[in-house]
């Protein structure tokens, strides 16, 4: 399959989305180019490509910034069940991502029983994966639960915290990581 070329007049759109503060990935959707193509020929034109910090800002400002994938139950008892399941089988971190000069926080439990993944998925949000047997063969599947954005580490944090024990120093720092960030989203997407 060939890819038709582009006409000027579609970068100049894209261009001038781009200036009011459209996205990469809003651009591609209404105009139909690839981020990868956006970028490269902004790049040639000499145009700033903003950062992800600003990007987010923006989108905050403009109030369409995802808040969060996850959502906390009413009910105490789900809460505490899902810090006690961190303690035991999960973990709070922060990791490098992509590369050595990104960080992201990441919560995340662990486990051979699927009902147990499934049920902080349904209660939680967040994601859930399976992966298929490691080392020996009668080693059963390994099920994951995880959360790694910042605003969804921030709402479960916030919600876990009075109930961690073995890992409550972890979460204060991690959540203290996210709340710096969420800041300077905030004094980002006000100067603008």
């Amino acid at each position: 399959m060939k890819l038709r070329k582009r006409s000027e007049e579609e970068y100049q759109q894209a261009i001038q989305l781009y200036e009011q503060g459209a996205s990469l990935p809003e651009i591609e959707q209404k105009i139909g180019i690839s981020q990868g193509a956006l970028y490269n020929y902004f790049k040639q034109k000499g145009i700033l490509i903003r950062k992800r910090g600003q990007a987010m800002a923006l989108a905050m400002l403009r109030g369409r910034f995802k808040k969060s994938n996850v959502y906390i139950p009413k009910t105490k008892w789900k809460i505490a069940y899902l810090a006690g399941l961190i303690d035991g089988e999960g973990s709070v971190f922060l990791r490098n991502a992509f590369s050595k000069s990104r960080v992201i926080p990441l919560i995340r439990v662990v486990n051979t029983d699927p009902k147990m993944i499934e049920w902080i998925h349904q209660n939680f949000g967040g994601r859930k994966a399976i992966h298929r047997k490691y080392g020996k063969a009668n080693w059963k599947p390994v099920h994951r639960w995880e959360t790694d954005s910042i605003m969804a580490c921030k709402v479960i944090l916030e919600a876990l915290l009075p109930f961690l024990i073995t890992k409550k120093k972890n979460a204060e720092e991690v959540l203290t990581f996210c709340l710096r960030h969420i800041e300077e989203w905030k004094k980002t997407a006000s100067s603008r």
